[in-house]
């Protein structure tokens, strides 16, 4: 029987103080992190990433933090497999993994296992992503139904389902359903949300946070990473919140005295889908800053334990 935990998490919504949470305990303790995060993953998108400073990441060692050009794809497998790795390597430096982000599928697919899909090149991605720029995403969504009916339980407007299902069928020549396993967690976790109990006061800080985000040249890093790397809407990085309204505003969709707003309500929604994802993970969940201790507890465990 296992006697003791892998790795500890930190997962919250948008602007609820993960860095600076784990940014304190690593001062704390023999710490690495591994970022949670799809956002981050991505080289030159620092500013609306809210991306940790130089001088923040020299507090110890992060991973999974500037692994990708904008132009290129990371998906949940890669993710899975990378952390994995990532967490055995730390203990065996005994070190405590700490996972800490804001990408609930990420955390999940610790935390319940991942399908063994196979690995989609660049090039599939690149071709998909053309594919549904030329036809649309109905026409992508409609020609995978017509290979695999199954392919009809994802929604026709799920762009990032049907762009995952399309890369592994053009990838591979099967569909998506029939690599799905049944799933288990490789690794035992003990995961801690910051669930944001007063809502406005989420809201505040979003407000605060894209304000100065704007203030630090926001639309300038966008607008330099679309011409560098040729960006195109259906890119993932061009998904991202803040990033998509910038790149609606440049191509003329959207006035920009329309932008704060629209970056705002779509980060304060992005906020709501992350607090629904606390009924779904199994998390202990954290309402205080005083009640940080019961990580300490956690990290303690480890430390004390000769399991490394």
């Amino acid at each position: 029987m296992k006697h003791t935990i892998d790795y500890i998490g930190i997962y919250g919504p948008t602007a609820s103080g993960k860095t600076a949470i784990s940014l304190e305990l690593a001062r704390q303790y023999p710490i690495e992190i591994i970022s949670v995060d799809s956002a981050l993953v991505y080289q030159e998108m620092d500013i609306g990433t809210a991306k940790p400073s130089i001088e923040q990441q020299s507090t110890c060692q992060h991973h999974l933090i500037d692994i990708i050009t904008p132009d290129q794809n990371f998906s949940v497998g890669q993710f899975h497999e990378k952390a994995i790795s990532l967490i055995k390597d730390i203990r065996s430096r005994h070190k405590v993994p700490l996972l800490v982000g804001g990408t609930a599928l990420y955390f999940q697919s610790l935390s319940k296992g991942y399908a063994n899909l196979p690995v989609i090149t660049d090039a599939t991605c690149s071709h998909v992503t053309a594919q549904i720029h030329e036809q649309g995403l109905e026409r992508v969504f409609q020609h995978l139904c017509s290979i695999d009916l199954r392919h009809q339980q994802i929604k026709p407007n799920d762009k990032q389902r049907i762009n995952r299902a399309a890369c592994v069928y053009f990838q591979t020549k099967q569909s998506i359903f029939d690599f799905w396993t049944d799933q288990k967690a490789q690794l035992d976790g003990h995961i801690f949300s910051l669930n944001i109990l007063e809502r406005t006061v989420l809201k505040e800080q979003i407000n605060h946070r894209l304000s100065q985000m704007l203030e630090q040249g926001l639309i300038d890093e966008t607008e330099h990473i679309i011409h560098k790397y040729h960006l195109l809407p259906e890119h993932n990085s061009m998904r991202c919140v803040g990033y998509r309204q910038i790149y609606d505003m440049l191509r003329g969709i959207m006035p920009k005295t329309d932008l704060k707003n629209r970056i705002y309500y779509a980060t304060c929604q992005y906020a709501k889908r992350q607090l629904t994802w606390l009924n779904l993970l199994k998390t202990e969940r954290i309402t205080e800053k005083s009640h940080l201790y019961k990580i300490d507890l956690s990290i303690n465990k480890m430390l004390s334990e000769k399991t490394f």
